[in-house]
């Protein structure tokens, strides 16, 4: 016995099952929510730069404040925040939606490949933000 036998021999079954199901699409279509301005997450790279045993203020002057001058020049960042503590360094970088179009990437890391050999970075892409400890 197939699938279209009993659809055969009982076509107001058939018809009946179809208009509850078209039924059911469009109540939940219309139950659907749909936002005019929906949350998009901005893309969010963040790099982390490790030099053990050195201090707060020494990271931010030799490892922070480098690291923000190379990356001001990466076309399409709309955010760079940085934060040190001991030991290690990290910047946090915001691009705009319209130049992620552009692709950024080919930018970033022709100015992240130099910036690799003298220090230790850690390359984090989709980072989440805000699951990082922040002091203020």
């Amino acid at each position: 016995m197939s699938l279209s036998t009993p659809a055969i021999q009982r076509p107001i079954a058939t018809i009946l099952l179809t208009a509850a199901i078209a039924i059911a699409g469009i109540i939940a279509f219309t139950v659907l929510p749909v936002s005019s301005l929906p949350q998009i997450d901005s893309p969010t790279i963040m790099v982390t730069a490790n030099l053990p045993g050195a201090s707060p203020e020494v990271m931010a002057a030799a490892v922070a404040t480098p690291l923000e001058r190379q990356f001001g020049h990466i076309a399409g960042i709309s955010e760079m925040t940085s934060q040190s503590s001991t030991g290690s360094s990290s910047v946090v970088l915001q691009f705009d939606m319209p130049q992620l179009l552009d692709s950024p990437r080919p930018s970033w890391l022709l100015v992240w490949l130099p910036l690799a050999l003298a220090l230790w970075l850690e390359l984090r892409a989709r980072a989440d933000v805000a699951a990082s400890p922040r002091l203020h």
